[in-house]
């Protein structure tokens, strides 16, 4: 399963862009840790895809208010665990990661539609050898507005900046170039957490 895992990783992501990034997620129980740091010495942590996607650094800690922000769409009794993000503001999460470790469940943060995209077929192991490198969850693996803005300029975007979607999908936004804008991920999670709990409070 974890050779499987690994060939599949590959095969979709291709190799880690920043081969010097640490790891920043363990487990409490030792069996555990030793398959996940056989998986992560295969596959790499940080940047893959030209960028896109930030998997599994140590970067990921200085992150974590985001999570306070959009506390509306979580559970209160779970533990979550930043595991990685897009370029889009996707944030992929483990829930109680460290008591859980390659059975954690994932769910995914979903800017576009400010929701919590999950199911209970998603495990932290086939979420790396499939669901992502297979572009099985809707939206998590386009890349087309990132591609466009990366060919148009010679700045790379920093690991704190996004490329945000203005409005929504679900409030009637559209998926096109004017919908989006360059913003550092602190601010957009934090300015936009109360506009949102408040509109989707009034939607139920």
């Amino acid at each position: 399963m974890a050779n499987e895992t690994i060939l599949n990783f590959v095969n979709g992501m291709g190799a880690s862009s920043s081969p010097e990034e640490k790891c920043s997620i363990g487990f409490e129980k030792s069996i555990q840790q030793s398959i996940w740091e056989r998986l992560i010495g295969e596959i790499g942590v940080g940047y893959f895809q030209n960028g896109f996607f930030y998997l599994f650094g140590e970067q990921l800690t200085r992150l974590s208010p985001i999570l306070h922000h959009w506390n509306f769409l979580l559970d209160q009794n779970v533990e979550y665990t930043l595991l990685g993000m897009n370029k889009m503001a996707f944030l992929i999460l483990g829930e109680d990661l460290h008591r859980r470790g390659m059975a954690s469940q994932i769910s995914i943060v979903d800017p576009f539609h400010v929701t919590l995209q999950r199911s209970p077929q998603i495990k932290l192991l086939n979420f790396v050898g499939r669901w992502l490198p297979d572009g099985m969850i809707p939206y998590l693996n386009d890349s087309r507005i990132y591609e466009a803005f990366s060919s148009a300029t010679d700045s790379p975007l920093h690991f704190e900046e996004i490329i945000a979607m203005k409005t929504p999908l679900s409030l009637g936004g559209s998926f096109q170039a004017d919908n989006f804008t360059v913003e550092p991920i602190l601010s957009y999670f934090q300015s936009t957490g109360e506009i949102y709990s408040k509109n989707l409070e009034g939607r139920s």
